[in-house]
């Protein structure tokens, strides 16, 4: 499972990806800059602390006047590959679709999300072949 939270807080807005993987207890999550749901290209972000897997459902106020969170997307993620510095992933959400990566660059501390497929937008059903 992942989910996309809209997180708004005092210092502003980013989005949370998290990533439930197989066996582990927590949900892997990265801040990010912009929404993966729309923006195109790599997304700037940064590993953060493990959360809830609570959090895949939740929606709402953060205790301790930590902001408000809205789910922009949720759905079933295949783990590709993963390393320190590389994770691989198939995403089946509402507007994430496709495979994504999100990848360390060497230069500096800063982890970028690539988006690739059907990502990023939400795709109209194909009609059925007879």
């Amino acid at each position: 499972m992942f989910v996309v939270l809209e997180h708004r807080c005092r210092e502003g807005t980013h989005w949370d990806f998290m990533l439930a993987f197989p066996g582990r207890e927590r949900l892997a999550t990265w801040r990010l800059e912009q929404d993966p749901t729309v923006a195109p290209g790599p997304i700037r972000g940064e590993p953060i602390g493990d959360h809830r897997r609570d959090y895949l459902d939740y929606e709402g106020p953060l205790s301790g006047d930590r902001g408000f969170v809205t789910r922009r997307d949720r759905g079933e993620a295949v783990v590709l590959s993963h390393n320190a510095a590389r994770l691989r992933a198939r995403l089946e959400g509402v507007l994430l679709r496709g495979e994504i990566e999100i990848r360390h660059e060497p230069a500096g501390p800063a982890y970028f999300l690539h988006v690739s497929g059907a990502a990023g937008a939400a795709s109209e059903p194909k009609p059925r072949q007879s």
